[in-house]
C-alpha cells in the first residue's frame, strides 16, 4: 500500500486530482482492499492512475475516446465478470467526482484485469 500510497499523493501535489479526488482515489483503494483484492501490484496502480487522469480530462473538459466495443466484449467473458461490476458499482457510488460513460467502462476493464490477476 505503501507505493500506492505515495502515488496518490504524488498525483495530488502535481496538480491532476484536487481534495475530493486524492479522497475517491483513496475510497477506490480501500474499497478494493474490503473485496480481499491485494492493492500493492501494478494493475491496481495502473487503475488509480487511470482514474485520477479521468478526473483531469473531465476537469479540462477533454472528451475520452470510447472503449473499443470488442475489449468490452472480452471484459464481459471473463469468470469474475459479475464481481467487476458489483466493485466498478462500488466505486462509483463512493467517488464524489463522477466519472463519464466511457470512463465508466475503462475503470471497469481495469478492475476485470485486477481480479483476473488474483
Amino acid at each position: 500500500m505503501e507505493g500506492l500510497k505515495q502515488r496518490i499523493e504524488t498525483l495530488y501535489e502535481c496538480g491532476f486530482v484536487d481534495d475530493a479526488g486524492k479522497a475517491d482515489l483513496y475510497r477506490i483503494v480501500e474499497i478494493l482492499q474490503n473485496h480481499g483484492i491485494e492493492t500493492n501490484d501494478d494493475n491496481t496502480g495502473v487503475l488509480v492512475t487511470h482514474v485520477a487522469a479521468a478526473l483531469k480530462r473531465s476537469a479540462d473538459g477533454e472528451i475520452v475516446t470510447p472503449l473499443d466495443a470488442e475489449v468490452l466484449g472480452q471484459v464481459k467473458e471473463i469468470e469474475k465478470y459479475e464481481e467487476a461490476v458489483t466493485i466498478q458499482k462500488e466505486i462509483l457510488d463512493s467517488m464524489t467526482h463522477k466519472l463519464s460513460a466511457d470512463e465508466q467502462d475503462f475503470v471497469l476493464v481495469h478492475i476485470g484485469t485486477i481480479l483476473e490477476s488474483v
